[in-house]
């Protein structure tokens, strides 16, 4: 045991003097010094540049069977349709609100003009909003005479019994037991970006979070509580990939930060 020891010993003793030492000596020399700082400051350099100038890209269909029909589809559909296309639909929700008051109605309809005018990504007003259609119902007289004297919740009926806006709206609009709304929606299209283009979708989701936020029927709300909120199926995917884009940074950042400074002397 105790030849086994000097032998690792001896062996110890001759890699620190032969390779550590020497190594050690030149390393610590001002101008070697100088060298290493130099060239790992470099890398360093180029490696956050590259990690700045990172694009990130993600294909939804990757996950897709490779003899899945969707594959051909969503291929037929880039191929056919320009970016501004309908593949990200939303909807706009309203809730807690009393739609019987003409200003509420007004800001509901204001809503959906900042939604727009103020979206870059949303460019393109919904074409089927029910207040819209409800407004020009009720000037028009056309299917009830006297609707002009009739409470809301009985305006709103015979607007909803009528077609084509009850197939229209009929799915659209929640009412309680007595009549009255208690939420109601309607759907917008996303343009500006297709379906590979992570960063503008980050980009439409947390424009839509402003949005919503600065939204007068919102203010002064928590936003679990916001009576206008948008919402989208492949919201829950583009806001995965705000974490990844994150993450995906943060990590090239530490790789290079790691890189640099295991080598300083």
């Amino acid at each position: 045991m105790r030849d086994a020891k000097k032998q690792i010993d001896m062996i110890f003793s001759v890699v620190l003097n032969i390779v550590c030492l020497p190594y050690l000596d030149i390393l610590l020399r001002p101008v070697t010094m100088a060298l290493v700082l130099l060239i790992f400051s470099t890398i360093f350099t180029f490696g956050l540049l590259s990690a700045v100038k990172m694009k990130q890209d993600w294909d939804f269909t990757m996950l897709l069977p490779r003899d899945s029909y969707l594959l051909d589809y969503f291929v037929t559909h880039d191929v056919y349709l320009s970016k501004n296309n309908d593949l990200f639909r939303a909807n706009l929700y309203f809730r807690d609100i009393d739609v019987s008051l003409k200003t509420n109605r007004n800001k509901m309809s204001l809503r959906i003009d900042t939604l727009v005018d103020d979206s870059y990504y949303v460019t393109r007003r919904p074409f089927y909003f029910w207040i819209d259609d409800f407004e020009k119902f009720i000037s028009s007289n056309q299917y009830h005479s006297n609707i002009n004297d009739l409470e809301f919740n009985d305006q709103l009926t015979v607007f909803l019994n009528n077609e084509p806006f009850k197939s229209i709206y009929g799915d659209n609009i929640v009412r309680n037991e007595t009549g009255h709304v208690t939420a109601s929606y309607v759907q917008f299209v996303y343009t500006n970006f297709d379906r590979t283009q992570v960063v503008k979708q980050i980009k439409a989701l947390s424009e839509q979070r402003r949005l919503s936020r600065e939204s007068p029927l919102n203010i002064g709300k928590d936003s679990h509580e916001y009576s206008s909120f948008t919402y989208g199926d492949f919201y829950f995917n583009w806001e995965f990939g705000t974490d990844d884009l994150s993450y995906s940074f943060t990590l090239c950042i530490s790789f290079n930060c790691d890189q640099f400074t295991s080598f300083l002397p």
